[in-house]
């Protein structure tokens, strides 16, 4: 059984706990339910209060039973999975000396050029770059992102 099946389980309340095999039972995650039902925005929040309880605490049993008395009845449960960062999305190169420039950690100026790239304003990083003695061929390259 996948965790899809458990979620559609838990919200159609077609099974209860002792309906499972012992497998199906043993199979129960609670962490990857939690990290599924709270990828649905309007779960979010009290499946991040609930998470504290339902990991450590709560036995499986009583987790899938608390979640199948609280989630609303619906046939199908379908959330588009939200994906991590990609990683190497910009130059380690242009990262390297932004790094030097601003002294700062590489998580910092990731975040700094994200921000710079969604508010189009690469004309920062330019003059940065040129500081560094980069040409406008060399600093085209730096900038451009790996998809």
């Amino acid at each position: 059984m996948t965790i899809f099946d458990y979620l559609t389980i838990l919200h159609n309340k077609s099974k209860k706990w002792n309906d499972l095999s012992e497998q199906e039972q043993k199979d129960f995650n609670q962490y990857m339910l939690n990290r599924w039902l709270s990828m649905d925005m309007e779960y979010c929040e009290f499946i991040n209060e609930l998470q504290q309880y339902t990991i450590g605490i709560l036995d499986k049993k009583s987790t899938f039973i608390l979640y199948q008395e609280i989630l609303p009845y619906k046939k199908k449960f379908f959330v588009k999975y939200i994906k991590g960062k990609k990683e190497g999305k910009y130059n380690p190169e242009l990262i390297s000396i932004l790094k030097d420039y601003y002294e700062e950690s590489k998580r910092n100026i990731i975040n700094i050029l994200d921000l710079i790239f969604i508010n189009n304003e690469q004309h920062i990083i330019k003059s940065i770059l040129e500081k560094y003695g980069k040409t406008d061929r060399q600093i085209k390259t730096l900038i451009k992102i790996k998809k």
